[in-house]
């Protein structure tokens, strides 16, 4: 099924403390989900926009609650794994009355942290994908170098896209960083196959 978006990320159980306090002060939470892929998927299919999420969750409790709350948020499960040798990560958040919340993340040695790439390239068609390593360095430049462009949002962010997947098509971590003129015809031509 074609989907809008894909979205990869760590979807992670939420203890939500009731009371404002210290997070060791608190006794009380509430059970809720988290996970920043997590939100702007839901944040997307309350749009109409359709979305997939790709993460891994451990076959227990927190795993199986996450699903069936995606799953009620219209956001597509399809490509979610459940692993039983490894937890769900989770994190406990304190409730403030102002300023930030404190935080504890449980997350080592999650599920989640036990999905490769490689097994995130035999569920999704990535077509040309021959080093994933420097994409998200390309994507960085793609956002720094349209804020200096005065490009906008929008402008930097098909800019980032298309150099990550430039680099990506090619081995190393930086050799095919294109110039501008192979930037321009990459995005101009919507081409998504520059070889060697």
């Amino acid at each position: 099924m074609k989907k809008d978006v894909v979205l990869i990320g760590e979807a992670m159980g939420l203890f939500s403390a009731y009371e404002s306090g210290k997070l060791d002060d608190a006794y009380y939470f509430s059970k809720k989900v988290a996970g920043a892929e997590v939100n702007v998927g839901i944040g997307l299919s309350r749009l109409g926009i359709d979305a997939e999420l790709i993460t891994r969750l451990g076959d227990d409790y927190f795993g199986r609650y996450i699903l069936k709350f995606l799953e009620l948020e219209g956001i597509g499960t399809e490509f979610i794994s459940l692993d039983e040798d490894s937890n769900t990560g989770f994190m406990l958040k304190s409730k403030t009355d102002e300023g930030n919340p404190e935080t504890a993340y449980y997350r080592k040695g999650s599920a989640f942290s036990k999905l490769f790439i490689e097994d995130v390239i035999g569920l999704v068609d990535f077509k040309n994908v021959n080093d994933t390593v420097g994409a998200g360095d390309g994507f960085a430049v793609g956002i720094i170098s349209g804020y200096l462009d005065g490009l906008t949002l929008e402008q930097s962010t098909v800019r980032a896209n298309a150099i990550g997947a430039i680099q990506v098509q090619n081995l190393g971590d930086n050799e095919r960083l294109p110039d501008r003129e192979t930037l321009l015809d990459f995005i101009e031509q919507g081409n998504s196959l520059i070889q060697d």
